[in-house]
């Protein structure tokens, strides 16, 4: 039977530190990481709505959105091509619909930019991640529980995102519906 040597246990016990700490670490740094893409993912869709009302091709819609500087300013621009594109009564529904989807996320933001924007730092003592405690005050909308407050936000964003896809869905439905002649009965 081999006998390990002491260092061989201290490299073992140092593995098995290392191994907790990335699994704590990987834990909130992915859930970061799941915030910034479910972000994403809603805005793609925001990016496709604004390609399907703006009526030009998908290079000239994305060159268009992603100069816009802040994802603040294309939603408020597919917003506005929104009113322009769906304004007559029969348009009302599906624009309610879009508005309230884009203020909802506009109004996520706030949590948003503090999973994305805060400064974040590997406490090593600790072994987490956690806002840079050599900061004056940690940004205002950040809960002391960000872990749970970063899971709601994303799992909200993902639900969010679902119903972009389906407001989507309907607006290109609706769109083409209007290019139909009506057809009257005999």
């Amino acid at each position: 039977m081999h006998v390990p040597e002491p260092g061989d246990l201290r490299g073992n016990i140092g593995a098995i530190r290392r191994s907790r700490f990335r699994r704590r670490s990987q834990d909130r740094g992915e859930l970061l990481g799941h915030v910034a893409l479910a972000w994403n993912d809603c805005h793609s869709v925001v990016l496709s709505i604004f390609h399907t009302l703006s009526g030009v091709s998908w290079q000239n819609a994305s060159s268009i959105f992603l100069a816009l500087k802040s994802d603040h300013d294309r939603r408020e621009t597919t917003l506005a091509l929104m009113d322009q594109v769906l304004s007559t009564d029969n348009d009302r529904t599906i624009r309610e619909w879009g508005t309230q989807l884009l203020g909802q996320l506009g109004n996520l933001g706030y949590e948003g930019t503090v999973a994305t924007h805060t400064m974040w730092v590997t406490v090593m003592r600790q072994r987490k991640i956690s806002p840079n405690p050599d900061l004056p005050k940690p940004p205002k909308h950040l809960k002391e529980d960000f872990k749970s407050q970063f899971s709601k936000l994303t799992t909200n964003l993902r639900d969010l995102f679902r119903e972009l896809l389906l407001h989507h869905s309907a607006l290109r439905v609706h769109l083409e519906q209007r290019k139909q002649p009506a057809t009257t009965e005999q």
